[in-house]
């Protein structure tokens, strides 16, 4: 489930991974554009998770920011799926300064995994 603020962009996105890769194509280069010299486009919900490649499943990051912080959260989900554990509902909520960016300066992340609850805060920068 996506809501979207006043600027029409991903506010807050609610979803259940599933161990099920989906296919990406090329909007994720367009997406990364949109934010920093130093970002790309990334998925809110991982293609490895049943996350697609629609626009309001991308969002500019930072590259380091992708491959690191966030890829270690999603890691953590992946590996939860892989065990047979009971995963979600995964909830992501962007903060931004200015709500009709493209890019969002921070991220919560709030989820569950086998009933107990997990939070992690993010900042959309290297080092995250």
């Amino acid at each position: 489930m996506f809501k979207t603020n006043s600027g029409g962009r991903v506010e807050e996105v609610t979803f259940t991974p599933v161990d099920q890769k989906i296919p990406r194509d090329s909007r994720q280069t367009a997406v990364g554009n949109e934010g920093l010299s130093t970002d790309v486009g990334g998925h809110i919900q991982a293609c490895s998770m049943g996350g697609t490649c629609d626009r309001f499943n991308l969002f500019p990051q930072d590259k380091n920011f992708n491959n690191s912080g966030y890829k270690k959260f999603e890691n953590e989900i992946r590996d939860a799926l892989k065990n047979g554990d009971h995963v979600g509902p995964v909830t992501v909520k962007f903060q931004r300064t200015e709500p009709s960016t493209a890019r969002p300066d921070a991220l919560r992340v709030e989820y569950i995994i086998n009933g107990k609850r997990f939070r992690k805060e993010f900042k959309n920068q290297h080092g995250g």
